[in-house]
Order: C-alpha cells, then structure tokens, then sequence
C-alpha cells in the first residue's frame, strides 16, 4: 500500500511553473525542480511519471 503524499500536487505544479518562468523550459534542470519543489526522484515519478530523460 502506498504511502500518504505529504505534498498538494497543485502546489508542486505552481512552484515549477513559476521555476519555467523564471529560467525557461531549456534553462530548468531537474535540481532546480528538486531544489523548488522539494520532491526527491521517487516522488516525482511517481506522481508525474519518468521520461526517458530523467534522472
């Protein structure tokens, strides 16, 4: 059974966004997500799923 998110999804979308915003969809690694949203790799893909590209 999988564990109780601790996050809003929605919360985690805005703070990306506003990262897109603010260096561009080319200029955003995944540390800077990790970095805004506080979301380690797990929850990520676990939440928004893994692209091929993901680390």
């Amino acid at each position: 059974m999988a564990r109780p998110r601790k996050f809003i999804e929605a919360d985690v979308v805005a703070l990306a966004g506003s990262q897109f915003m603010a260096t561009g969809y080319g200029g955003t690694t995944l540390d800077d997500l990790v970095k805004v949203t506080g979301l380690g790799k797990r929850s990520r893909n676990n939440t928004f799923g893994a692209s091929e590209n993901s680390s």
